[in-house]
């Protein structure tokens, strides 16, 4: 079940974020699939983890951009590796 509050409080800070017009897309592009995951990261992550005061926003951002870039700057490691 989720706690109301933090959703809504998630909501508001998403919006805040990401900005009015991307937020607006966000939410019309939901589907049946999606509704559930986006409502989970909405509470937990905007809800939780961005209300929490520990780090700035513009700080939390940076991170954010720094550990999305170097996910995509290096390739994963294989699943397997072959056997020598």
């Amino acid at each position: 079940m989720r706690d109301e509050t933090r959703y809504n409080t998630g909501k508001k800070i998403r919006r805040e974020v990401v900005g009015a017009e991307y937020d607006d897309v966000i939410q019309s592009s939901e589907t049946e699939f999606s509704q559930p995951i986006r409502d989970w990261t909405t509470e937990n992550v905007w809800g939780t983890v961005w209300a929490d005061d520990t780090l700035s926003r513009k700080t939390r951002s940076l991170l954010n951009v720094a550990l999305r870039g170097r996910d995509a700057g290096y390739p994963a490691p294989p699943a397997q590796t072959p056997a020598c």
